[in-house]
């Protein structure tokens, strides 16, 4: 009788050897390959937002070239407007500008995305500012030249400058 479990015990104790081996190399290679798996997807996903992330600089770009004042006052200004006119059509073209771009805060960072808003902020405050120095009656070129002194009468950069700086090296870091 032990020699039976002697002689059992020679042939299961290596057969289990075998087993525990097997079962460890076989979970170690299943793990590699999540791993694996998990870093294509994440490839994967990196290679589809990156162009998404770029058009949403893009889009910011253009977005604060547009609300910049000279490039407002270019588009939107009239000869026959008044100031009064003129100040509620940049507001609105400004406030449009914004809503339409909101969705890109998804692709940028909340630091970049802060300083977007800020430099729509100041430059509504720029408007506001001026158009209260104006007579709301008066022609529109009085409120465009109150603007352009304020701004060259300015030491600091224009509103949407540091904004722009930001968003580029923000855009580079991405290559």
């Amino acid at each position: 009788m032990i020699e039976i479990l002697l002689e059992s015990i020679k042939y299961l104790l290596p057969a289990l050897v075998v087993l525990a081996t097997a079962y460890l190399l076989l979970s170690s290679m299943l793990k590699n390959n999540l791993k694996i798996k998990e870093v294509e997807i994440l490839l994967k996903n990196r290679q589809e937002s990156i162009p998404l992330r770029l058009q949403a600089y893009e889009r910011l770009v253009l977005f604060l070239e547009r609300i910049s004042l000279e490039s407002l006052i270019k588009r939107l200004h009239n000869s026959e407007m008044s100031t009064g006119e003129l100040h509620a059509f940049l507001l609105t073209t400004i406030r449009n500008e914004f809503e339409h771009n909101i969705t890109q805060q998804l692709y940028v960072s909340h630091e970049c995305w802060v300083l977007v808003k800020a430099a729509t902020e100041e430059t509504i405050g720029i408007v506001n500012a001026m158009a209260r120095k104006t007579d709301p009656e008066s022609p529109a070129i009085e409120l465009v030249k109150n603007i352009f002194e304020q701004m060259a009468n300015n030491e600091n950069p224009p509103p949407n400058q540091n904004a722009l700086l930001y968003l580029q090296d923000e855009a580079k870091k991405l290559f």
